[in-house]
């Protein structure tokens, strides 16, 4: 699916770029050679974010349960 017509970014760039560093907007624009055109996209790159951020907080969770000595 195209997250961002006007730049033919698809789902599978954008988590590509997040799994490969990218931690903002603008980042992962720059990880797919590109730079926002109309801005629709942006909301939706920014919940791919949110999910992969969680999702990294989710798989921390244990590790750091273990760190702590329990």
């Amino acid at each position: 699916m195209y997250v961002c017509i006007c730049n033919a970014i698809s789902e599978r760039h954008v988590r590509t770029a997040i799994a490969e560093g990218a931690t903002t907007a603008g980042k992962v624009y720059r990880a797919c050679g590109s730079q926002p055109q109309c801005g629709r996209c942006k909301q939706s790159i920014c919940e791919m974010l949110g999910e992969a951020k969680a999702a990294t907080a989710t798989l921390m969770q244990p590790a750091m349960a273990m760190a702590g000595g329990d």
